[in-house]
């Protein structure tokens, strides 16, 4: 029997990513052998991060800022300070401390550095009740600081790679960046093996709860809803693809990263898997990362990523909008399961 193309880019995705992560797997036992455990550890959160942006080599003009980051992430003597901070009853690590901190890493002066202590008490012990979300990462949780603003509170996994590399990312990629269609980081926390994002809460979720998924029924879209929401994610994509510099591919957009605050209006967000593309390059070759459903073929295929990726996902993301469905359901009948199957057999 034939395969449709999008069952064949699934299976053909799905073996791509089974010989890369069995590949990586045998480099890192290989690495581990060699290089100090501590300094180890370090390096690949620093190589991780410096690739996950799509620079290369030491000459990379992100590379010591990563490395100081990450360095600062895992530092004993920072860590002692934010503890001793914490202790005499602090809310945020002490003037030379953040100052030193915005010196190391610059262009994130407008980033706030929490305590532990004080995001586990604004979500309430990071209580179950306040969680609004959970991915491959980590969860988001809902909390309130003592001056009363509302806060989404992102913690990463502390064992996962990816968790590190994804808070190293985010927080180099979206820091200083303002837009009405992009969400706002407001700042983060690195204590101890904590690593957190905390960013401006929004009222309604997700585009995927709110029209995909059980809280459909809350909230009706008409058709200039879903105009208003359609537009302001282009708007988003277009600010990141040609006005920041260096332009930013987002790599996973899709409905559960468009957030909707209390007047639905779209916000992209999780820049965990995003590349930095200089005005001097076409693509950036990388392993091929987003969600099935969403990517490219050709960056499935190749790994190169480009602004085209992007505006590929949108595509898919624009016939949810208008449809109102999931791009994949199978619990639909066979022939009805995936939806650009159905849009091109019309």
């Amino acid at each position: 029997m034939l395969l449709s193309p999008q069952r064949f880019w699934i299976l053909r995705l799905t073996a791509v990513r089974r010989k890369r992560v069995a590949a990586d797997a045998c480099r890192r036992e290989e690495i581990a052998r060699v290089v100090d455990s501590k300094n180890f550890q370090r390096g690949v959160l620093a190589s991780e991060a410096t690739s996950a942006l799509g620079f290369k080599g030491v000459f990379s003009p992100y590379h010591k800022v990563l490395c100081k980051l990450t360095k600062l992430v895992k530092a004993p003597e920072v860590v002692a300070k934010i503890q001793s901070s914490e202790s005499t009853g602090t809310k945020e690590i002490s003037r030379q401390q953040h100052n030193q901190f915005r010196e190391d890493i610059p262009g994130i002066e407008s980033v706030t550095i929490y305590t532990y202590k004080e995001l586990k008490n604004a979500t309430n012990g990071f209580s179950p009740a306040n969680k609004i979300g959970e991915g491959g990462f980590g969860s988001v949780y809902k909390g309130r600081l003592r001056d009363g603003k509302d806060i989404a509170v992102k913690v990463l996994s502390s064992e996962s790679k990816q968790g590190a590399r994804e808070f190293l990312t985010e927080i180099t990629v979206i820091s200083g960046i303002i837009h009405d269609n992009l969400v706002k980081l407001y700042g983060c926390c690195v204590e101890g093996s904590h690593r957190i994002l905390v960013y401006n809460y929004l009222e309604n979720n997700s585009l995927a709860q709110c029209l995909l998924g059980s809280n459909r029924n809350n909230i009706h879209f008409n058709w200039r809803t879903r105009v208003k929401i359609s537009v302001g994610v282009a708007r988003g994509l277009t600010f990141l693809h040609e006005e920041v510099q260096p332009h930013v591919v987002h790599r996973d957009i899709k409905a559960s990263n468009i957030l909707l605050d209390k007047d639905l209006t779209p916000k992209i967000s999780d820049f965990g898997l995003a590349k930095l593309l200089p005005t001097n390059m076409t693509h950036v070759s990388t392993r091929v990362a987003g969600t099935i459903g969403y990517l490219a073929p050709e960056y499935a295929i190749r790994g190169q990523v480009t602004r085209k990726s992007d505006i590929y996902s949108y595509g898919v993301l624009l016939l949810e909008i208008v449809s109102g469905r999931c791009n994949t359901n199978t619990r639909l009948p066979y022939q009805d399961q995936f939806l650009l199957e159905r849009v091109s057999m019309k």
